[in-house]
């Protein structure tokens, strides 16, 4: 299933999207991971089994919110479901062999980093929807590089920050167990308050001695990339990592599964 080395006529669609996949040198990983979601009689991925693999909640897995909001682990909860409606097409048997590939580059080809990270405020949007949390921000248009526009308020700007902060560390725990356990990122968001808000001192608070989740300062969008692009350039990059990280992951569980059982019953170190 998804081989392009098959006896059957390879569309010109199919060929352009492997190519691109090549590119990065993601096909075997994809050809491997569309092989185990995929359903041996439509030749097509259930989409819950997609939403399932960029889940972020794993078993034994647990948060701890001590520098969190509230509504950080709801968000969480959407990841999964928030990824697959980004970048993923589907018709009634789920998503085809074409359509993986394609959403897959949508995800991860050699863009711009300002493409990525509007590609990351888009996920973001979509997962605050999922979670009923108002935030204000609109695209022009669909296409990956149209102009965002709106504001974000500081504890937004937390979130977002908390959100990307998460799935970096998903990508550096492979083994799906840990707790996570958020930084305080406060002096992140004071940062961009300080760069992006021309009249915070309008507003009457002390940079010194705010509790800057609470402030109801506008954020423009555009002075947020900016600012991100500056001060934090990696967060454009963890969707791309946590996007292979999540399927790398799932093509190895059976071999990590053998290997464990050897290790516990045979003795033999895998």
């Amino acid at each position: 299933m998804g081989a392009s080395t098959s006896s059957d006529t390879v569309s010109a669609e199919q060929q352009e999207a492997e190519n691109v996949a090549a590119s990065t040198g993601a096909l075997p990983i994809l050809q491997k991971a569309f092989s185990k979601f995929a359903d041996s009689e439509t030749h097509a991925i259930p989409i819950e089994n997609l939403q399932k693999c960029f889940s972020f909640a794993r078993e034994g897995r647990n948060y701890h919110t001590e520098n969190a909001i509230d509504s950080f682990p709801l968000l969480l909860d959407h990841l999964g479901s928030s990824l697959v409606d980004q970048f993923f097409i589907s018709d009634e048997n789920g998503i085809n062999w074409v359509e993986f590939v394609k959403g897959y580059n949508k995800c991860c080809s050699r863009v711009s980093a300002s493409i990525f990270l509007n590609k990351f405020i888009r996920l973001f949007v979509d997962v605050t929807k999922k979670a009923n949390l108002d935030v204000h921000l609109e695209f022009e248009s669909d296409d990956v590089d149209c102009k965002v526009s709106g504001y974000l308020l500081p504890k937004h700007v937390f979130l977002l920050l908390s959100i990307c902060w998460a799935m970096s560390w998903d990508c550096r725990n492979l083994k799906g167990k840990g707790n996570l356990s958020l930084p305080d990122l406060s002096h992140l968001v004071l940062s961009a308050v300080t760069s992006c808000v021309d009249d915070k001192d309008e507003g009457g608070f002390d940079v010194w001695d705010c509790d800057v989740l609470s402030l109801e300062v506008q954020i423009p969008v555009g002075k947020f990339v900016t600012w991100v692009m500056s001060t934090v350039p990696c967060l454009p990059d963890c969707l791309k990592r946590y996007f292979h990280a999540r399927l790398q992951i799932a093509v190895t569980e059976g071999v990590i599964y053998v290997c464990n059982y050897i290790l516990n019953h045979v003795g033999i170190d895998c």
